[in-house]
């Protein structure tokens, strides 16, 4: 079966809200992301990758430049043909736009995230996850750039809003 990384970042499909910290804030690692999120192993073998806990809109261009070179070294393996970076939807569109530039070649890069925090009723995040997997394994996807997959659709990094 075919691999596709997946890099976690934090952001939104990370988060549950702490009354502590009177809000919600990134906990939920791959692991724990993975395990809510059914069907995964029919479409391929995931290599998780943890990267951070860091909410969309406190990524840096440090950050970026990190995550790309990140994302071109699990990219790396021939068995790997794609990854999906699982971010926060703050900045969404500027990561997209920035990995389509910093991720050159032949294999999909998926971002994907979630709008609600894991606590929340409609939690979007396995959904979204799942459908980035599946794009990021299909040969279709191959010399598209960076894609955005995000609510069921699917846009070109270079022309997400």
């Amino acid at each position: 079966m075919n691999q596709v990384a997946v890099v976690f970042t934090g952001g939104t499909i990370s988060m549950q809200v702490d009354s502590l910290a009177g809000g919600a804030v990134p906990v939920l690692d791959g692991a724990a992301i993975l395990a809510r999120t059914e069907g995964l192993a029919a479409i391929a073998d995931v290599v998780p990758v943890d990267w951070g806990l860091v909410p969309a809109s406190h990524l840096s261009f440090a950050h970026i430049l990190d995550l790309a070179a990140t994302v071109r070294r699990a990219l790396e393996p021939p068995g790997v043909v794609g990854a999906v970076v699982v971010q926060g939807t703050d900045t969404i569109e500027e990561t997209a736009f920035a990995l389509d530039l910093l991720t050159p070649g032949s294999k999909p890069v998926v971002v994907t995230g979630s709008m609600r925090n894991a606590g929340d009723d409609g939690y979007e995040g396995p959904a979204n996850l799942r459908d980035a997997v599946r794009l990021a394994a299909t040969p279709e996807a191959r010399h598209q750039g960076a894609l955005v997959a995000l609510a069921g659709t699917i846009l070109a990094g270079d022309d997400v809003l």
